[in-house]
């Protein structure tokens, strides 16, 4: 086991190289965010853990972190995969050394007003920033974290249910604010204002509302340039077929297969590895194309979706483009599309009846 700087993120990120069964078993690369202490205090707490639960009578939480990652590994997505290390970090320093029948609600509780007083932005509060303390939102997320790896570990027979169920913050305080979308002129004029290195990655968010990570592992072998479509992998590695949505992606996609007639479409061309930064040159984009809204691959997701809609896309297509698995996903977030488009749409019935 060993502690390493993070090699793509900010000072202050750690990477912890954890082998649950011993050297000869399958490593997990646990990120860490904090001190370089307290990094190698999480090093110590998994190093205690056996990793091998089976034989395990009565398990500590940290016992059950390795089977249930590698469990979780093969259901989730990459990032919702990397999201629950991220969480677990925060869980474990206060979680790690209870046995699962011995959390209460009100250690629950406890976590909860303790997290919420932690800083989000410590690196730019070091920097004379005011601080952003972490939101209801995270939280919740962290604790069903905790309540989805208690919960398997109960179901395979590792430790008894919990008596309770554990709850985050109530819904209402917990969803976020609705998003203004972008209009097709600010989509253009950041496309406009984009590298060309990147606009085939802007378009597929922005044009063909991918998801991020959606949109950075489209492979050539994706297009079938014949029917003029876009196979796509998302959550629950459940396949679309998305058809082209612009002519402008058209063009776009076309250029860069003549460079790239195979593999990953979108690469650093600096070292034809696969691309994964996304903030810099989105910022740079938005800020020269005079938009001040926080811009970010969701946001060009949104918008896309809402302007289709707002185009008159059916709700089934609209579901089809989006990715959902639910109709009511698609309802729910896109209720807010403006008040002049549902008029128009009155209108058109009005002359109707």
């Amino acid at each position: 086991m060993s502690v390493r700087p993070h090699p793509k993120k900010s000072e202050g990120w750690w990477v912890i190289d954890y082998y649950p069964a011993g050297r000869k078993g399958k490593r997990i690369m646990f990120t860490f965010e904090g001190t370089r202490g307290e990094a190698l205090a999480m090093e110590q707490e998994l190093r205690r853990s056996p990793g091998d639960i089976s034989q395990l009578v009565s398990p500590l939480v940290r016992d059950l972190v390795a089977p249930w990652l590698e469990h979780y590994r093969s259901v989730a997505s990459t990032g919702t995969y990397k999201d629950a290390i991220n969480s677990l970090s925060h869980l474990l320093p206060v979680f790690g050394l209870f046995k699962p029948a011995n959390i209460s609600r009100q250690v629950i509780s406890n976590y909860k007003l303790k997290r919420l007083q932690d800083v989000a932005n410590p690196k730019e509060v070091e920097k004379d920033k005011e601080p952003r303390f972490i939101k209801k939102r995270t939280v919740s997320k962290e604790l069903s974290y905790l309540s989805s790896m208690l919960k398997w570990a109960a179901e395979m027979g590792h430790c008894p249910d919990l008596p309770f169920v554990i709850k985050g913050f109530p819904a209402k305080q917990t969803t976020p604010a609705v998003v203004t979308p972008l209009t097709p002129r600010q989509i253009t004029k950041m496309y406009e204002n984009t590298d060309h290195e990147y606009r085939l990655l802007y378009l597929l968010w922005a044009d063909m509302g991918l998801r991020r990570n959606e949109g950075l592992n489209v492979k050539a072998e994706d297009v079938d340039e014949y029917r003029e479509t876009l196979s796509v992998v998302g959550k629950g590695a459940k396949q679309r077929i998305i058809p082209w949505l612009s002519n402008r992606f058209a063009d776009e996609l076309k250029r860069v297969l003549d460079i790239r007639p195979s593999g990953h479409l979108i690469i650093n061309t600096d070292t034809d590895e696969k691309f994964s930064e996304t903030v810099k040159w989105l910022k740079r984009a938005a800020t020269k194309a005079g938009i001040k809204q926080n811009v970010h691959p969701h946001l060009l997701r949104h918008s896309c979706l809402s302007n289709l809609a707002m185009l008159g896309m059916s709700p089934h297509a609209l579901q089809q483009i989006a990715g959902h698995s639910n109709i009511e996903t698609t309802n729910k977030i896109y209720i807010h599309i403006r008040s002049d488009y549902v008029k128009d749409e009155a209108e058109k019935i009005r002359k109707m009846r």
